[in-house]
Formats: structure tokens, C-alpha cells, sequence
């Protein structure tokens, strides 16, 4: 998926059970990521460094688990993964618009 100037990947399985799961697509999430006005953090209960963001797109905020985007060594094009992806609860909408 192409994305501004980042590009962002995922495993195909896992985009298939996310989308049964929270009927949310991963293409949906790369589109939101690109939200100018996203809250990132750093998740430290992951097992891995990644980073989680609440980001709009439509009407829809989202709530997205990713690694932080890194220089690919061949394409020289930023790249990131994309690992979750769920529709934002009550509190995470307010703390985005809050900010």
C-alpha cells in the first residue's frame, strides 16, 4: 500500500483476521496513518517496539498498532507495518480530539 510518502506493509493473514475481527481494513489504517493530525505513542507493553496512533480518516477515528517507519536500504523509500487496526472507544475519540 502507497501512502504519501511512506509505504506501509503487513502480513496478509493478519489484515484478512483484523478486517473479520474489527471490520477494519488495513488499507483503511495506511490511509488514516497519512492524518496530519494523528496522536502517536510509543506502546510499552509490546514484546517488540512499535507504536500505536489514534487517527481520522472519513468519519472513522482509529486506534493503529505499527513500527515506526524506517529508510528501506534498497528503495530508499520510507517503509512501515502495519500490525492492528480497530475503530478508536470513547475515551481514545476524545483524547484525539482533545489532542
Amino acid at each position: 500500500m502507497q501512502s504519501n510518502e511512506v509505504r506501509w506493509d503487513w502480513c496478509p493473514d493478519k489484515a484478512t483476521s483484523n478486517l473479520e475481527k474489527h471490520k477494519v481494513s488495513f488499507d483503511l489504517a495506511a490511509v488514516a496513518l497519512d492524518d496530519p493530525w494523528r496522536l502517536t505513542r510509543t506502546d510499552d507493553d509490546a514484546d517488540g517496539y512499535r507504536e500505536v496512533s489514534i487517527a481520522a480518516v472519513s468519519d472513522e477515528i482509529l486506534v493503529i498498532a505499527h513500527t515506526d517507519t524506517e529508510l528501506e536500504r534498497y528503495s530508499g523509500q520510507m517503509v512501515g507495518r502495519i500490525m492492528s487496526a480497530r475503530k478508536a472507544k470513547p475515551f481514545e475519540r476524545r483524547a484525539y480530539y482533545n489532542g
